[in-house]
């Protein structure tokens, strides 16, 4: 992974010049060997146009000295092409190790994107703008790191040519360097202009670029596939995606002309400049001043140097691009977690025994209009089946993030055991859960990995396995797929096997089961499953949970029915709690939605 403590990232340096520190780090953090062949390349890469101007004045001296063509042929000409076959060699030497460094930073760049992704606080995963940061630092700011890379190496190459170049036009008139230097200001300032405006455009339709492929996605999704065919949504969603890309489209063709206009009038400006030059020597060589291998040497170094400037005056502007788009990459890599692990956390106890406790807890996610769960004071049993009920944006599933710790509440406590559970190392602490989430993942392997995805920093147990299938009631489902348990699932990979949405959960849940955590917490487990297997699963759970504080989050009141305790949320605040029994006697807002489910029943 990259390691770029030694950085000092944040410090006060102009934003450009901290994001090109950034890049050196990356690039220095990657393997160095390939980095060092690759600037010596490069550095003789930029002596071999010098040692081609001076071949180019001796095979024409040497002509006119010698005009018989095989003297020629067999001496200056043979310096000419051997120098050409050595400067290709040197080429594709340059782009061989440069491939090699530039998959070694690709690697460790996404080796540190990664780890930031999947080490940031949850709450992060609520901004949009954080999406946006991610989508640039992961699939732009790649590219650029390279073009970084790249364009440092060939400035190299480009000032060490234009150094030799500068020396040897010198030679003739000292003001000449001075004029290819006035040429090239143009060009500088249109170029660095262009990179930023690029920039700013890119950064102010990165939504845009996110929506359309988003429908893209809904388009060529095979979960998205049944639905758009059913609701005739393929014409829909094209609408909505060709009239994004179009308005994508006619921004980056207004800011391409203006563009092209300004880039235009800039060459014009700096290739007047050097006609002063070449018209200057042109006199000089009709009145004899200088011999012609002078002019071809001239002639050939004034090429040179304009297209070096121009290169170099381009790549400067590149680099200047690039360094604006690490703007994001540096803003994630930077990232610290709010969420830490206490200087001195203290000892982990056996949290089966303890009961989970809110004290006077307030929360609320970014941007919103009321709190998610506003002042909540409640108890959930050590070794019993909590069943947390309510409607949809009641504040179930927060609930839950607050217990292990993907979230810490504005004001009041968490507590386990008596303990804040800000107390305790967040990684330590996650380790004791089993949890299903609201959005089961379908992972596309086979379903034993599948299952087995539980607990994988431990050795298999074939035991455990074979627990957790009969628990999730995947016992039949195994038997029909072509490969058993070895059945690669989804259709994403080749011959893989779709499975309904109901298959998925229960797989979802041998997973739980195999992870066999101390506390389990399950959001809508029972979504997508039907009555009958609902209710089998139901009585396995309540078997196969003994000893275990278990914690069930739903709207669906048929759960009640192996609760031990049953907490009722109602827009983020505790509307009542107890046992089921007791919650149906009282005849309040439990007893009022259980009894309107059996109407319906």
């Amino acid at each position: 992974m990259l390691d770029l403590s030694n950085l000092n990232l944040s410090s006060k340096l102009p934003e450009r010049w901290r994001n090109l520190k950034l890049a050196c780090g990356i690039v220095w953090a990657s393997p160095q060997k390939s980095a060092r062949i690759v600037l010596m390349l490069t550095m003789l890469e930029g002596i071999l146009p010098l040692a081609l101007v001076h071949a180019t004045q001796y095979a024409v001296n040497s002509y006119n000295d010698t005009p018989e063509f095989s003297a020629w042929l067999g001496g200056p000409a043979l310096v000419y092409v051997g120098i050409l076959s050595f400067s290709q060699i040197g080429i594709f030497l340059v782009s061989y190790f440069r491939l090699n460094h530039d998959n070694s930073v690709s690697d460790h760049m996404d080796s540190a994107i990664q780890e930031k992704a999947t080490t940031a606080d949850m709450i992060a995963f609520e901004s949009s703008e954080f999406y946006d940061r991610l989508y640039r630092a992961g699939f732009e700011s790649e590219d650029h790191v390279l073009d970084i890379v790249e364009k440092l190496i060939l400035l190299v190459s480009r000032t060490t040519t234009l150094v030799g170049l500068f020396w040897i036009v010198s030679r003739f008139e000292w003001w000449l360097p001075l004029l290819f230097c006035a040429a090239s200001i143009p060009l500088i300032a249109t170029l660095l202009l262009h990179a930023k405006a690029r920039y700013q455009w890119s950064k102010a339709w990165t939504q845009t670029e996110r929506e359309s492929r988003y429908y893209n996605g809904l388009l060529l999704g095979d979960e998205t596939a049944g639905e758009v065919r059913i609701f005739g949504l393929r014409d829909h969603f094209r609408k909505h995606y060709k009239e994004l890309r179009s308005k994508i489209l006619q921004a980056r063709l207004a800011l391409h002309k203006r563009q092209s206009i300004h880039a235009t009038l800039a060459h014009l400006v700096s290739i007047s400049l050097l006609s002063i030059g070449m018209l200057f020597m042109a006199d000089k060589v009709q009145s004899g001043e200088i011999s012609m291998g002078s002019a071809a040497l001239f002639a050939h170094s004034c090429m040179l140097c304009f297209t070096s400037v121009k290169s170099l005056v381009g790549e400067s502007a590149s680099l200047y691009r690039s360094s604006l788009y690490l703007t994001d990459l540096g803003f994630i890599l930077e990232m610290k977690p709010k969420i830490k692990t206490p200087a001195n956390p203290s000892a982990l106890p056996d949290l089966v025994d303890m009961e989970i406790a809110f004290k006077n807890v307030i929360f609320s996610y970014p941007n919103a209009t009321r709190p998610a769960l506003d002042d909540i004071t409640t108890v959930i049993p050590a070794q019993k089946i909590t069943l947390i009920y309510g409607e949809n944006g009641s504040g179930k599933s927060t609930i839950s993030k607050l217990i292990y710790r993907f979230f810490d509440p504005d004001s009041g406590t968490v507590l386990f055991g008596g303990k804040d559970v800000r107390e305790y190392d967040p990684q330590k602490l996650r380790a004791q859960f089993g949890v299903i989430f609201q959005d089961a993942v379908r992972y596309y392997c086979s379903l034993k990995e599948n299952v087995t995805l539980g607990r994988v920093d431990g050795p298999f147990s074939e035991s455990q396995y074979e627990i957790a299938v009969k628990n999730a009631e995947l016992q039949d489902m195994i038997k029909e797929l072509p490969d058993d348990e070895n059945t690669n699932l989804g259709r994403y990979f080749q011959s893989g096997t779709q499975l309904s949405s109901g298959q998925w959960q229960r797989l979802a849940l041998a997973r739980l089961h195999y992870s066999d955590r101390p506390i389990m917490i399950l959001d809508e487990p029972t979504s997508a499953m039907d009555p009958w297997t609902e209710k089998k699963w139901l009585k396995s759970l309540k078997k196969s949970s003994k000893n275990k504080t278990v914690i069930i989050i739903t709207h669906r009141v048929s759960t009640a029915r192996i609760a031990d305790h049953v907490i009722v949320l109602k827009k983020g605040k505790v509307a009542e709690s107890g046992s089921p029994d007791d919650l149906k006697k009282s005849g309040g807002y439990f007893a009022g939605i259980e009894m309107n489910n059996r109407r319906h029943i």
